[in-house]
């Protein structure tokens, strides 16, 4: 019985011995931010099915360079294998983190490793200067982060650069941008790279720029940027020896990668308000004023006139500038404004952003006589001088004619004198009655040829009129009720149909449609043109069912031509991402 209880034991014991165990080691449990750990995973007497689950250990870490080995070895009998997996972490962030359990399917069943607890600190950046940073500072890598001003105006951009110094080469770069609360920040162009020689070492130079435009008064904090990736490094020793003399020969590579994480330091900008109270501060290096005028000569109500002004500032983006539409908005005209039109462009010297807007209007005068347009002043702050200042663009007054010519109200006809002027108007004709003759019958052919012209062009009969009370039934449903609610409903149809502009003046409907390779009625357009502007803009008393009808023959006639080059004459106005 005792030979055979031990030989229990001794059976007991092999399998012990023999039993398969998955490991996990690690480099050092205390680490700074941004250091990288190595992690070595070993499968004793048992092989993977499967490699290892690193889902749970990829929440808090970062992983680089998975290396995978295997040995077997048959001593005087005694066989034994290993496999393991070589890792480098890196911690995602600070304070106290664990290294999870990592579970791996095996020929044995599933193994799984302990948890091994770990320190991540804080580290305080080494203070270096782009003139002459340390290489060994970082692993040789600095992040250097200074600004042109110290103090700036709320809304005076200044610009923030960035610059990553390396002695070694990278790879897999990643940068996170800088940000504030209290401030709006655009980057300046692409980043540049340049080599250049520091303390006698080559190195090379990552250089990013931003503009950062202080929204409020006071301490503006720029976050500090993070730049992390992989490092290439010059192996000094075999990383394992496991393997004797063939791991040197054929694994064993004179380079490897080391994954870093580096944070740049932390900034504030004092901003102060502003100097003067204004409706809107602008500090500047200068502004400037102009402006173009279109269709000035002989304006008559109902025309449009178009007004550009542009305005350019050294030293802001143009989303900053102010609107001019107030200065152009008065009584006796409608006002119609375009999308602004706004471009920024960098000095590349000095790297000073100039900023353009233009606005573009079209004013239709709606009465005659004379209408002043103010004087555009717009108040701003120079920063060169330290003095307010004040562009202006002189008043402009327009003169209006009447759109068309109406009789005079209460006018009094004196026939006192009638009947001798009548008398010699008489024997005038009586006398010269051949001449009269011969300049009627020139009148006529001219008339008929006219008339057979447009026959000929047009080729087309006249579309048949519809029912006056159908026409009207349709229409009420629009409700139409006015010649103004017309010429508006007019121009919506010209606009979605043939894509005019809406603010295109009905006396330039047909130029339009010609120009766009369109035919139409000419003479049903121009009387439906003519008395609709009478009564808009002169008064004059229409029947608003004829007009209706006038529009639904002229609407009918328009025919878009084959073959037809196009011509643009106007464009549609335009209509309007932090």
């Amino acid at each position: 019985m005792r030979i055979k209880f031990i030989l229990i034991l001794l059976l007991l014991l092999a399998g012990c011995l023999e039993a398969a165990e998955f490991s996990a080691t690690i480099t050092s449990t205390h680490i700074a931010a941004g250091q990288a750990i190595e992690l070595q995973l070993m499968l004793n007497d048992a092989r993977a099915v499967q490699p290892p689950d690193l889902s749970e250990l990829s929440k808090d870490f970062t992983i680089y360079n998975q290396q995978q080995y295997s040995s077997y070895s048959n001593t005087n009998g005694l066989v034994t294998s290993k496999s393991g997996w070589d890792l480098t972490i890196q911690p995602k962030h600070e304070g106290k983190l664990v290294i999870p359990s990592i579970e791996v399917n095996t020929n044995k069943g599933r193994l799984r490793t302990e948890e091994i607890n770990i320190t991540v600190a804080q580290t305080v950046q080494p203070k270096t200067n782009t003139a002459n940073p340390s290489p060994d500072a970082n692993d040789g890598i600095s992040l250097i982060a200074v600004t042109n001003k110290a103090k700036v105006y709320v809304k005076e951009p200044f610009v923030y650069t960035l610059k990553i110094i390396t002695y070694k080469g990278l790879a897999n770069l990643t940068l996170e941008d800088i940000k504030s609360s209290d401030a709006i920040i655009d980057k300046i162009g692409q980043p540049k790279q340049y080599p250049q020689t520091l303390g006698g070492l080559r190195a090379h130079i990552i250089e990013i720029k931003y503009h950062v435009t202080p929204l409020v008064a006071g301490n503006i904090v720029i976050t500090p940027a993070v730049i992390h990736g992989e490092m290439q490094e010059l192996t000094q020793t075999h990383r394992t020896n496991r393997f004797g003399l063939m791991s040197s020969i054929m694994f064993d590579n004179p380079f490897t990668t080391k994954p870093f994480k580096v944070q740049g330091d932390k900034l504030t900008i004092t901003a102060m308000g502003p100097v003067v109270k204004t409706a809107n501060w602008l500090p500047l290096q200068n502004l400037t004023l102009t402006e173009e005028w279109g269709n000035l000569a002989k304006v008559k109500v109902g025309d449009s006139i178009r007004r550009k002004v542009k305005m350019v500032a050294t030293g802001s983006y143009s989303n900053q500038l102010p609107s001019l539409k107030k200065f152009s908005d008065i009584a006796g005209l409608k006002l119609y404004a375009d999308k602004a039109n706004l471009s920024d462009n960098i000095s590349p010297k000095n790297d000073m952003v100039t900023g353009t807007k233009e606005e573009t209007f079209s004013l239709v005068p709606q009465q005659p006589g004379k209408l002043t347009l103010p004087e555009i002043r717009i108040e701003w702050w120079n920063l060169r001088t330290n003095q307010a200042e004040v562009t202006t663009l002189p008043a402009r007054t327009i003169e209006v004619l009447p759109g068309v010519a109406t009789k005079t109200k209460d006018s009094v006809i004196d026939y006192s004198s009638a009947q001798p002027k009548t008398e010699a108007v008489v024997a005038e004709i009586k006398q010269n009655w051949w001449l009269y003759a011969v300049v009627g019958s020139l009148v006529v052919i001219i008339l008929a040829l006219i008339g057979f012209i447009i026959y000929l062009i047009k080729r087309k009969p006249a579309a048949a009129i519809k029912p006056q009370v159908a026409v009207n039934k349709v229409y009420s449903q629009k409700q139409i009720t006015s010649t103004s609610d017309l010429r508006d409903e007019i121009l919506k149809f010209a606009n979605k149909t043939w894509q005019a502009p809406i603010t295109l003046p009905l006396t330039t409907l047909g130029d339009f449609l010609s120009a766009g390779g369109y035919s139409y009625d000419l003479m049903v357009y121009e009387q439906l043109s003519t008395q609709l502007n009478s009564a808009i803009y002169a008064g004059a008393q229409i029947d608003l069912a004829v007009m209706i009808t006038l529009w639904e023959q002229f609407k009918r006639s328009v025919v878009k031509n084959k073959n037809t080059r196009v011509r643009s004459l106007c464009r549609p106005s335009d209509l309007n991402p932090t």
